[in-house]
């Protein structure tokens, strides 16, 4: 009875992480900032004009602003000079002084990738009182700090908002990361060694500061996939999934290797071992006349056509597998079909004494022209600095190489071989990105 044909979908790989550190120097943050700080507090000063007191007021920074990063949150102190004067009639009297305003932004990711700030003045210090007292006329120190305490509240906190939202945009290199990852890499063009990922999700953990850097990590998991040939064809590019929060990183990557051996190819190497053979015992014989492979879920049939003392099919299944020391493809344990096998004990156990299955197993050698070990090389080479864009580049280190499974489908027999080790990719930091 002739075994029927099926054959199995190929099972997803487990998902790989790839780490993507992100670092922002405080001190382009900061750069950054005293720029626009700087024109709020230069030329006309008009910030502080017409404040409907008796006494005028000019604000000039005084040194850089300085900040500060916790988690989720950032801190500014930014000193100021002023010069306040008092119309007194017959003269101006001027006081010189210091304040320090204190302001806080506390910074969330929303789940688009947009960030949303909130800035406030938290509080201030004095650095230098202004005074001016001469008995009958006293400086009101109290409106003076008002003064600047409520023009500052609102229109610096809004300009900070604005400027971090407009020079620190996540959002469009974490897309621009996630659609790039998603195109083919060529690993190797010469080899025709295609690396190809299918993303999954994309998260953040929390940002942290490290001396004079603030450091967050990008996590992605994608499944991964080389193959040798032509160029993966491209598919419709995934949208950038929701921000998630992740609380630890995952360790560990993994490439699936896939080649593919065309069943044609394995049977006109059989055939040419094994058509024409005679198998004598005594003066009964039979002669290999045909010969047919084909899959049952990830085994594969084979229908060895016979002529003589027989003739009819036989049929022997075996399980396909990649014998790495060989770097090739063979066949362990072929036996007889149960029906084939009944049929051979009962009627013709003279000759069938694993006689042919063994010729049918050495002939089932079929050499791979890549050499699996090599193609570890060469990715590892490819991915140890590979620029997807300018400023992202991908770096990998492929350890290990095991081999995992084989899938027999109606006209290959694929061979999946698992490389594990670390890839990451990296990015500029993000001030220089916005620029």
């Amino acid at each position: 009875m002739r075994p029927a044909a099926s054959y199995e979908q190929m099972k997803k790989t487990k998902l790989s992480h790839i780490n993507i550190p992100v670092s922002i120097h405080i001190g382009q943050m900061e750069t950054a900032l005293n720029q626009e700080m700087d024109a709020i507090f230069g030329g006309g000063n008009q910030l502080f004009e017409n404040g409907g007191q008796d006494f005028e007021l000019k604000v000039t920074k005084a040194d850089r602003l300085k900040l500060d990063v916790t988690t989720n949150a950032v801190a500014y102190e930014i000193p100021l000079n002023l010069l306040v004067k008092k119309d007194i009639g017959i003269t101006k009297l001027n006081a010189d002084g210091g304040i320090a305003l204190k302001f806080k932004t506390s910074f969330s990711i929303q789940s688009d990738w947009t960030l949303n700030t909130e800035t406030v003045l938290e509080n201030y210090d004095w650095i230098n009182r202004p005074k001016l007292d001469l008995g009958f006329i006293r400086l009101p120190i109290a409106a003076v700090a008002d003064r600047i305490v409520d023009r500052s509240r609102t229109r610096i906190a809004a300009i900070i908002d604005a400027q971090i939202r407009e020079n620190f945009i996540l959002k469009d290199y974490v897309a621009e990361a996630w659609n790039r990852l998603q195109q083919p890499i060529p690993a190797s063009i010469e080899n025709q060694l295609w690396v190809k990922m299918d993303p999954q999700s994309i998260g953040m953990t929390a940002l942290e500061k490290a001396d004079s850097v603030v450091h967050a990590t990008l996590v992605i998991k994608t499944l991964a996939q080389a193959s040798i040939g032509t160029r993966p064809a491209e598919t419709d590019l995934k949208p950038l999934p929701e921000f998630i929060a992740v609380d630890k990183l995952a360790e560990g990557f993994a490439i699936n290797l896939f080649t593919a051996i065309p069943i044609d190819s394995l049977r006109t190497l059989v055939k040419k071992n094994i058509i024409g053979e005679t198998y004598k015992n005594g003066k009964r014989f039979v002669t290999v006349e045909d010969l047919e492979l084909y899959g049952q879920n990830n085994k594969l049939v084979v229908n060895t056509v016979l002529s003589g003392d027989y003739n009819g099919s036989v049929y022997m299944i075996g399980t396909p597998f990649f014998n790495e020391k060989n770097n090739q493809l063979e066949i362990d344990d072929l036996k007889y079909e149960l029906s084939s096998k009944n049929f051979i004990q009962k009627t013709m156990g003279w000759l069938f004494q694993n006689k042919i299955e063994k010729a049918i197993e050495e002939a089932m050698r079929y050499p791979l022209e890549e050499n699996m070990n090599e193609y570890k090389q060469i990715l590892n080479e490819a991915l140890a600095n590979y620029a997807i864009t300018p400023g992202i580049i991908l770096k990998g280190n492929m350890k290990d190489l095991s081999i995992r499974e084989t899938y027999v489908s109606e006209t290959f027999i694929h061979v999946i071989i698992r490389l594990d080790g670390e890839l990451e990719l990296t990015l500029k930091d993000l001030a220089e990105l916005n620029r």
